[in-house]
């Protein structure tokens, strides 16, 4: 038996091979990192960087809802399975990531929230904490710095 990279996908994808007499069979197993089955919420109001952020979560492993206003992230807030991670934009055209968070936090959610936001003064992270936000990213965003977060609570929920 042989675990090889798959060539044929640029996906966290591997081959597993075994040999039975003179046949060959060929399995595809999907390599989900530790903490991959974490929910993240991105609501950012951009077109382009929700794409971007969707697609990096989602090559990193995660399941990923993206949202474009408060009030699609609010409902998103309600359907199951829960979610795990918020990570939100500050200015969002029907209201603010802070208000999003705010009511997350009143409802009981046990979120790891993320501000994401141009809005990047000391004066501007401490209102983000004191909305409920655990980390204050700016933009544009350290991916690294994004996925030690994530792994962090990858680690402390499993």
């Amino acid at each position: 038996m042989m675990l090889l990279p798959d060539q044929s996908s640029r996906s966290s994808k591997w081959l597993f091979r075994a040999w039975h007499g003179r046949t060959t069979a060929h399995f595809r197993i999907r390599y989900r990192p530790r903490g991959a089955d974490m929910r993240i919420l991105v609501v950012e109001d951009q077109q382009d960087t929700r794409q971007v952020l969707t697609g990096l979560l989602r090559r990193w492993g995660y399941d990923v809802f993206p949202a474009d206003s408060l009030k699609s992230g609010m409902d998103r807030l309600e359907t199951e399975p829960p979610i795990d991670v918020i990570l939100s934009d500050i200015g969002l055209p029907d209201g603010s990531g802070y208000a999003l968070v705010s009511e997350a936090r009143r409802r009981g959610k046990r979120v790891l929230a993320i501000a994401l936001s141009g809005y990047a003064y000391p004066s501007d992270v401490r209102i983000a904490k004191l909305a409920g936000f655990d980390h204050h990213l700016s933009k544009p965003c350290d991916c690294h710095y994004l996925h030690t977060i994530l792994q962090d609570r990858a680690r402390w929920t499993t």
